[in-house]
């Protein structure tokens, strides 16, 4: 288990293939994701966001990160929260709104509103998520 954020860290700048896999997998404490959340790196917020162990509560606390590119990460991830979803889903940021309408646990009520996004990407992945989901 990642125990501190020195250890993320330290595990992040001398990382080679194996210890990325590493961090993709390995329980982070709470205290250190809600650290994460804070702090200023925007490539060790997005290492906690796609890490398999961050829970659906923690991801929630990256909701209003300040970087698009934080939030789309948070956008494909399935174990992200609804509300987070739908937060996102009228997200300033074209990639991340598509990012979500891609998700495949994105609620429908948030492909919904996806469906009629201002950019065709965004409306077109969401009524083909829509479509799959009722032929299926």
């Amino acid at each position: 288990m990642i125990t501190s954020i020195d250890e993320l860290v330290n595990l992040v700048n001398i990382a080679g293939e194996e210890e990325r896999e590493r961090f993709r997998m390995e329980k982070i404490a709470a205290s250190v994701v809600q650290e994460v959340a804070l702090h200023a790196d925007e490539y060790l917020r997005i290492v906690v966001v796609v890490n398999k162990s961050v829970t659906p509560e923690e991801l929630s606390l990256f909701g209003n990160d300040s970087s698009s590119r934080v939030r789309g990460w948070l956008a494909m991830r399935r174990a992200t929260p609804a509300e987070t979803l739908k937060k996102l889903a009228i997200d300033e940021d074209l990639t991340v709104r598509h990012q979500v309408a891609l998700n495949k646990k994105c609620p429908l009520e948030v492909l919904s509103i996806l469906a009629d996004d201002d950019l065709e990407m965004v409306r077109s992945a969401a009524r083909t998520a829509i479509a799959s989901r009722h032929a299926g």
